[in-house]
């Protein structure tokens, strides 16, 4: 159509060419950068939401995966497994005398953590007026969750996520969940005169059978493979991510029994929730920087020392601390808060490592 043809055509065709122009183009956006763009980069936070939701519908299915210990156990040692074919042998071997970033972490993690989780509940149960024994039970639940070792595989696959250093986020899970067995009885028992008791053996072979096993058995898969001048198939690398979804399943669906319990405490609850992982992660940023820490070493850092673990924050509720029906509700928080936002950290991270990548470096 030329340019004198369109000038004749009626307003009112022009604003229904126009129009449908419009909701054409809206339609193109809808279908091409909602489902496929945004469910692509956001999948993690998507399906975060998905099993909040299945959770808050079917909490006995969640309960009953946890105490079916295997099913956990089975998902952890696949995430080491798929990380074990994933690492560098000798990143590993280097990572291994690392003792600056390892104590870091760990003061982070151990002492750091527990300190900071004290203040904030100190704070907050302070506000107004309550009664001694819900302040009681609100500092025991934010205290005995800010104690806890960091997480077995949410550390490790977002740290590969971002780019960062696998091997040392393989290494600090692994020695945190080792120093747990004496540092978290030993902070619950300064801070709140419990003594909590870990069976060594089974921990031991718990760490022996769920984590080293698994990531032996990755790493000798993956040396064969090189060997052979095979690729590792690359639709291993997103199921880490995947899977840690499992643990926010069964987190979440533990805690909905007792949210009723919470009333107006969960605002409370979530900003020490908030605030305790915010005021870990940027100590473990800013620290990793003034330790002259790589920029993947950072990272591992990062994630390691401002997560933690639930499933034995949640041991220890029902164990020692069953009489306070608060006790696994910052534990949840905490797992919906580091994992929601260690997703959203994950490209900004990555970026920042930058083209030249020094994730590998000492």
């Amino acid at each position: 159509m030329g340019r004198g043809q369109l000038s004749r055509i009626p307003y009112g065709s022009q604003t229904f060419e126009f129009c449908q122009s419009y909701t054409d183009r809206v339609h193109v956006f809808l279908t091409e950068f909602s489902l496929k763009r945004f469910l692509s980069r956001y999948w993690f936070l998507v399906g975060l939401f998905l099993v909040i939701g299945i959770a808050s519908i079917f909490p006995e299915l969640g309960v009953k995966v946890r105490r079916e210990g295997w099913i956990l156990n089975l998902v952890i040692a696949t995430i080491l497994f798929i990380s074990g074919l994933l690492l560098n042998l000798k990143n590993l071997a280097h990572q291994a005398l690392n003792f600056r970033a390892m104590s870091f972490a760990f003061t982070i993690t151990f002492l750091v953590g527990p300190l900071l989780g004290a203040g904030l509940a100190k704070a907050l149960m302070e506000v107004d007026g309550i009664d001694l024994q819900t302040q009681q039970h609100f500092y025991e639940a934010v205290y005995l969750a800010a104690c806890q070792a960091s997480t077995l595989a949410s550390s490790i696959a977002l740290t590969r996520m971002a780019k960062g250093q696998s091997e040392l986020a393989l290494l600090l899970a692994l020695f945190s969940n080792v120093l747990t067995v004496v540092l978290t009885p030993l902070a619950l028992r300064l801070g709140l005169g419990v003594n909590v008791e870990f069976s060594v053996w089974e921990m031991m072979l718990r760490i022996g059978l769920v984590i080293l096993m698994p990531a032996i058995l990755g790493q000798c898969l993956g040396l064969y493979l090189k060997k052979k001048d095979r690729r590792i198939p690359t639709f291993l690398k997103p199921i880490p991510q995947a899977l840690i979804l499992v643990f926010a399943f069964v987190g979440f669906a533990s805690a909905v029994p007792r949210f009723q319990q919470v009333g107006d405490l969960v605002i409370r609850f979530l900003v020490a929730s908030v605030g305790l992982h915010l005021g870990l992660s940027l100590l473990a940023f800013l620290g990793s920087r003034l330790f002259r820490l790589s920029k993947g070493e950072s990272i591992a850092v990062f994630y390691n020392a401002s997560q933690k673990t639930v499933p034995n924050g949640i041991y220890i509720w029902e164990s020692y601390f069953s009489s306070n029906p608060l006790g696994a509700v910052p534990l949840v928080f905490i797992q919906l808060t580091q994992l929601s936002l260690g997703f959203i950290y994950a490209p900004l991270l990555e970026k920042w490592v930058g083209e030249n990548n020094d994730s590998n470096r000492g």
